[in-house]
């Protein structure tokens, strides 16, 4: 995946917002099939499920500090503490 430093970038910097497939098909300068390729060619997953196993490790991490499961999962841009959850 030629565009691997951008793309681990663009999750560093934008993990717990909404970043989207689109977003991050954009900003590598790419369509959103091909960059779908891409990836899954490089990774073996989708960007769904790449950017939730981030986040999720993201997480235990906050727990490692102190932080509450509620507390992580937002800060890690799960929309709810359900899906976070079921990630989980």
């Amino acid at each position: 995946f030629p565009y691997t430093t951008l793309f681990r970038s663009l999750i560093d910097e934008q993990y717990m917002t909404r970043l989207t497939l689109e977003i991050a098909a954009k900003a590598s300068n790419l369509s959103v099939s091909h960059f779908c390729r891409l990836l899954k060619k490089t990774t073996g997953t989708t960007f769904n499920h790449y950017l939730t196993a981030y986040r999720v490790k993201i997480a235990e991490n906050m727990f490692g500090l102190g932080k509450d499961c509620s507390d992580a999962a937002l800060k890690c841009g799960f929309e709810s503490i359900q899906r976070f959850i079921r990630a989980f």
